[in-house]
């Protein structure tokens, strides 16, 4: 009886550990990293970032659940000390609306191994970037595990493809890369 009770016991253990863990991740939302914004991300509700820690989530959201994003800059924002993984992907590039309102991202940097390397990686499908400002971008690309590769890399964005890109202003860039490099 004693073995049994212990059986049962776990099992309690299970179902409240499993009950637990299925309340944290409705729709995912318990993985992306950062915190979220107000909004949606709709259409007509963006994501409202205000802090660096809800570009991270916007971020971390376009790349891993929703490419269609949208998202309105509330504020100046310093990236001092955030290594950036580029917005959109070549396996889930953005295709949303982000508007800056003319505020100012400062200090963006990215140095990793990334096809295609900016604030946006790769953007396409009538998505939009426009009124951005950004200040003292170090870009980086690099790919030591395929020399012959080609990789595309810019301050604002590294590929774009069907997209409006309107308004936007890059002050004192330090962009490098391998083939396809803009400031």
């Amino acid at each position: 009886t004693i073995m049994l009770k212990l059986i049962n016991m776990r099992r309690n253990i299970f179902s409240l550990g499993a009950a637990i863990l299925s309340m944290l991740s409705v729709g995912n939302v318990w993985a992306l990293n950062g915190t979220k914004p107000r909004g949606t991300g709709g259409t007509y509700d963006p994501f409202q970032i205000t802090k660096v820690s809800e570009l991270l989530y916007f971020a971390d959201y376009v790349n891993t659940e929703n490419g269609r994003a949208n998202a309105t800059l509330y504020c100046d924002l310093d990236l001092t000390g955030v290594n950036w993984v580029p917005i959109g992907t070549a396996d889930a590039p953005y295709r949303g609306h982000f508007d800056g309102q003319g505020y100012v991202l400062k200090n963006l940097t990215v140095n990793g191994n990334y096809r295609y390397c900016g604030l946006f990686g790769m953007i396409q499908n009538e998505s939009a970037l426009y009124n951005i400002v950004l200040q003292s971008p170090r870009v980086t690309s690099q790919d030591v595990e395929n020399a012959d590769a080609a990789f595309y890399t810019g301050s604002l964005c590294g590929y774009s493809e069907n997209s409006k890109i309107t308004n936007v202003t890059v002050i004192n860039p330090q962009v490098k890369g391998k083939n396809y490099v803009g400031g």
